[in-house]
C-alpha cells in the first residue's frame, strides 16, 4: 500500500481514467470505442488516479509515453497528437501503475475527387465528380455527378467508411438502384476499388484532386466526450 498524506490507500488493480475518449468495457477492462484520430488532428487525454476502494488520489505526477512516435506522440501533459498511419498505445503511469489506451491514426478521405469508369454493357465509360468529408469515426459522405458518355448526367451521393484505409461506400442516385463499391485508399491522392451490382460491375479510380488545408481541430476530432478506464495489474 501507498501512504498520501495520514490516509493509507490500497494500490491494488488501480484503475487509471482518460476522458475524452468514448468507452466499452470487455473483459473487466475497458477500451476506447473511438480510437480515431486524423493525421496531424491532436486530441488530449487527462488521466485520473483512484485507489482500490474508487476514492480519487490528487497531487500525483502522470507520465506519459508512447510506444511509436512515428505514428503518434504525446507530450508530457497528455495531448496526443497523429502523425503518420498506423496505431500506437499511449502510457500514463501515476505512481508506479499504468494505464494504456490505443490510438488509430489515419489520413481522411476528405476532399474533392474525380474518376471514371468503363461500362462494358452500354459501351463507353463514365466519369464521377466528388466532393467527400470524413468524420472523427471514419465515416464519410459525399455528393457529386455522374458524367457520360455511356452514363446520363446525373447527381449522385456516395456514402461509406474509411476504416485503416479501407474504403467500402455505396453510390446512390435518384431512379437506378444503390451500386456497391469497396476499394483501398493509399493514404493521399488515389482510391482504388470496383463496383459490384445489377447496374455496374467494374473497377474504378478515384483521384484527389484537393483536401482541405488544415487538419480538424481535436473538438471535431472527438465529436462527444466520455471516459476511457483501464485496469492495471497489481502495483505492489
Amino acid at each position: 500500500p501507498s501512504v498520501l498524506g495520514h490516509i493509507q490507500f490500497p494500490f491494488l488493480w488501480t484503475p487509471l481514467r482518460f476522458a475524452n475518449l468514448l468507452s466499452s468495457e470487455i473483459g473487466g477492462a475497458k477500451t476506447p470505442s473511438n480510437s480515431l484520430l486524423h493525421i496531424g488532428a491532436s486530441t488530449q487525454l487527462v488521466a485520473t488516479a483512484f485507489d482500490g476502494s474508487g476514492n480519487v488520489l490528487t497531487g500525483l505526477a502522470v507520465g506519459w509515453s508512447s510506444d511509436d512516435e512515428d505514428v503518434a506522440t504525446v507530450d508530457a501533459n497528455g495531448l496526443v497528437t497523429a502523425v503518420a498511419f498506423g496505431t500506437a498505445l499511449v502510457t500514463a503511469e501515476v505512481d508506479g501503475t499504468n494505464g494504456v489506451a490505443s490510438v488509430r491514426a489515419q489520413e481522411p478521405v476528405t476532399g474533392s475527387w474525380t474518376g471514371g469508369f468503363d461500362w462494358p454493357d452500354v459501351g463507353g465509360s463514365c466519369g464521377l465528380t466528388l466532393s467527400l468529408t470524413e468524420d472523427a469515426t471514419g465515416a464519410f459522405t459525399g455528393t457529386g455527378t455522374l458524367t457520360g458518355p455511356a452514363c446520363v448526367t446525373i447527381s449522385v451521393t456516395f456514402d461509406g467508411t474509411n476504416s485503416a484505409h479501407v474504403v467500402t461506400a455505396t453510390l446512390s442516385a435518384v431512379g437506378p438502384p444503390d451500386v456497391p463499391f469497396s476499394g483501398s485508399f493509399d493514404g493521399k491522392t488515389e482510391i482504388t476499388g470496383a463496383f459490384s451490382g445489377s447496374i455496374v460491375s467494374t473497377n474504378f479510380l478515384l483521384t484527389r484532386t484537393s483536401s482541405t488545408p488544415t487538419p480538424p481541430s481535436a473538438a471535431a476530432q472527438e465529436g462527444t466526450s466520455g471516459t476511457y478506464s483501464t485496469y492495471a495489474s497489481p502495483g505492489r
